[in-house]
């Protein structure tokens, strides 16, 4: 019953015809779900406005949203549970909140709810850090991309506002997925190397220049964003050379 209002909520809000683009949309995201056309800001307005169920208890729309998202196989109506626990990570508490995406992640399928669960992970790790890592260790070496990517997108996220996790204990989760053959795992991997880098500059150019043979095109692109142009160059030359 509430997968049906959720569905026909999203449905009766869908553009007759998806805006044209180069590409198809699933294509765009890399998802096997069906995609309706509705951009974020819009399904966060809908999520906003909530469902007939929406001034029920927190576990009782957590039982409710869990169904939804292992039953539903449009991106947009998992992209609605994906923002219930987004929202309410601080009241749910993070071991509740946590448990629920780790079984959630199974079904991930592309970067967007990736990226949406990744978020509410960094905010978990403020306050649960050995938990979170002993996950982000397994997923580290999952057969999964998108676990994979899971383990080190989070820290990405995390340190641009932290420093309080040793450098050490990050950085091995990102060198061991660098010859990596999956894609949005290599962005990852540039991602969190960029981000890492915000906050220990000197340990990341180290690791940077110690492995400059080993990053992909990818993850170099992304890894360098950031850093000062003239060791930006520096580091493209020793590419070059090598």
């Amino acid at each position: 019953m509430y997968l049906k209002e959720v569905e026909d909520t999203l449905k009766k809000h869908a553009p007759s015809v998806k805006v044209q683009t180069y590409f198809e949309p699933e294509s765009y995201m890399g998802t096997g779900f069906l995609m309706l056309g509705l951009r974020v800001p819009f399904q966060r307005e809908i999520f906003k406005t909530g469902f007939s169920f929406s001034n029920k208890s927190l576990d009782e729309q957590l039982v409710i949203w869990d169904k939804i998202w292992k039953e539903s196989q449009v991106f947009e109506v998992l992209t609605q549970a994906a923002f219930f626990p987004e929202k309410n990570v601080k009241k749910l508490g993070g071991k509740k909140t946590f448990d629920l995406l780790k079984n959630w992640i199974k079904k991930v399928d592309n970067w967007g709810h990736s990226d949406l669960f990744s978020a509410v992970i960094a905010k978990i790790l403020v306050t649960e850090q050995d938990m979170v890592f002993t996950q982000l260790n397994k997923w580290n070496a999952s057969k999964n991309p998108w676990q994979r990517r899971q383990s080190i997108v989070p820290l990405a996220m995390y340190h641009r506002k932290n420093k309080n996790i040793p450098f050490k204990q990050v950085i091995g989760l990102v060198e061991a997925l660098i010859h990596d053959d999956d894609y949005y795992v290599q962005k990852g991997v540039g991602w969190s190397l960029r981000e890492i880098g915000t906050q220990y500059p000197t340990e990341t150019w180290k690791f940077l220049q110690t492995h400059i043979n080993s990053i992909s095109a990818i993850a170099f692109t992304a890894s360098v964003e950031k850093i000062d142009p003239k060791k930006k160059e520096t580091l493209k030359e020793l590419r070059k050379k090598k």
